[in-house]
């Protein structure tokens, strides 16, 4: 087992009814998990940011995000 970050950033939400707002987010993530998941930062890694954060907004869709933040957690 790695070492474990911290990942933080906002997401873009989108509703069922069309309204979008923006919710920051964190999660700790183990270093063999984040490169499984590929690059989140760089390119618009949309896919693995559901993967992170999709099952806090069940029904809604993550559209974007920004704000990325990746830390060593000590």
């Amino acid at each position: 087992m790695g070492p474990f970050y911290i990942i933080e950033l906002t997401v873009n939400i989108r509703k069922k009814n069309g309204t979008q707002y923006s919710k920051p987010v964190t999660t700790e993530v183990e270093s063999n998990q984040l490169i499984k998941l590929g690059s989140i930062n760089g390119a618009n890694n949309l896919k693995a940011v559901n993967m992170l954060f999709g099952s806090q907004f069940l029904g809604e869709e993550i559209v974007s995000y920004h704000s990325y933040k990746q830390t060593l957690k000590k």
